[in-house]
């Protein structure tokens, strides 16, 4: 059985209407994270006893949390101006090893057991394909709700019975061959062992592009709080030998030192809230099944994971971005597409080569590339094919 359709902006609600109410309160709920920017603030000015500035900062936080509430449900009755859909045809194919996705970003095969979850709407029925990524098949494109009806029974059978079930085969080579990738040619082969550590500092500090995004570790947290405990304690020896109409002098001198503490405790709360993400990140990287492998193309990328097979054109896949330790290549945000640790690459040289004739076929593909290098003759593409053996010439793809 298989649907031919074509998503339009509008159907962002369908996702989050197929949301029960567990998962709406859990992504409501995420905004309590940030409390760890300002609770060290909020201490310092409790223990102080500096209720007008604790209040000033509770009454901002109380407006910033009404803010966030209704912008939070303004999101289920108006359109976010920051929707991305699939543009073009898109077709579902049900078999019963995998569920097949066709789209101008490219094709997959997903084993039944990986996928999340299917929920049926009035307009739509949605197939999670993972926790935050769904297929929004419109009911308008079955022929009848009988058909619609027959289909999501279908695909709730497939699910419930791969939950028990062996595994089906899944190789790259097969893949390439049923869905007409013979053509392409391999720029590149790579294979890599998943580093958590790694991938979990992507997740939370995205691309270190350039060297000055680290993780905070609990020594240099417990550190950070030295200098502003000591300029707490003299605070407190300054509230004692001062008055309220005492001297000017240490009447400023408390407030300057009051702010300084202010600044440290927000600077400590931000790196605490960042080493709370990279903790809880390391510890879901054990559930997360990503790409350890990939096959380089000049029109796109191919994977195989434990989900499934993907392949996707650089169209629509995000940019390659230089980490001080892998080849991050992005995908819809707030998605990572692969992390390639230059470890897996024989020399450094080899890496450059690589990470520029990937971001060539991406800017390619984006309309992007330079004319000049579209320009190149003949002779110089021979010439840096010598000088780089790893890099195919550059061709727009059609």
């Amino acid at each position: 059985m298989r649907v031919t359709y074509e998503n339009q902006p509008e159907d962002f609600f369908a996702l989050l209407h197929a949301l029960n109410w567990r998962e709406r309160l859990a992504g409501y709920t995420q905004i309590a994270g940030l409390i760890h920017y300002v609770w060290p603030v909020l201490l310092i000015l409790a223990v102080l006893q500096e209720w007008f500035f604790l209040q000033s900062l509770l009454v901002l936080l109380g407006i910033f949390l009404l803010y966030y509430t209704y912008a939070y449900l303004r999101n289920w009755w108006k359109l976010p101006h920051n929707v991305f859909v699939i543009p073009g045809e898109q077709e579902i194919r049900l078999t019963d090893d995998y569920l097949e996705a066709v789209t101008k970003r490219g094709s997959s095969r997903r084993r039944w057991k990986y996928i999340s979850k299917v929920v049926d709407l009035p307009d739509h029925i949605v197939i999670y394909v993972q926790t935050r990524r769904y297929l929004a098949i419109p009911k308008k494109y079955f022929d009848s709700s009988e058909q619609s009806e027959a289909f999501f029974a279908q695909v709730k059978q497939l699910h419930n019975a791969a939950q028990d079930q062996p595994l089906p085969p899944l190789e790259w080579e097969t893949f390439r061959h049923d869905f007409g990738f013979d053509h392409l040619q391999l720029i590149k082969y790579l294979k890599w062992e998943i580093d958590p550590k790694l991938s979990a500092r992507v997740d939370t500090l995205g691309a270190d592009q350039d060297g000055t995004k680290s993780v905070p570790t609990a020594l240099g947290l417990f550190g950070q709080t030295i200098m502003p405990s000591f300029v707490v304690l003299f605070l407190f020896f300054l509230k004692a030998t001062y008055s309220e109409n005492g001297q000017f002098v240490l009447h400023s001198l408390f407030y300057t030192l009051l702010v300084l503490a202010i600044l440290f405790a927000f600077i400590f709360g931000m790196q605490l809230h960042t080493y709370r993400q990279f903790r809880k990140c390391l510890a879901q990287q054990s559930k997360m099944i990503r790409p350890n492998q990939i096959w380089f193309y000049p029109e796109g990328i191919g994977t195989v994971t434990e989900e499934g097979c993907s392949f996707h054109y650089w169209g629509l896949v995000g940019p390659v971005e230089n980490d001080r330790e892998a080849l991050v290549i992005l995908d819809i945000p707030p998605f990572v597409y692969a992390i390639v640790p230059k470890t897996c690459f024989a020399s450094s040289e080899e890496e450059d080569v690589i990470r520029e004739r990937m971001r060539e076929c991406h800017d390619i593909a984006h309309d992007v590339y330079e004319e000049t290098i579209l320009a190149e003759t003949d002779e110089v593409i021979v010439a840096d094919l010598v000088d780089n053996p790893f890099r195919s010439p550059p061709t727009k793809p059609t």
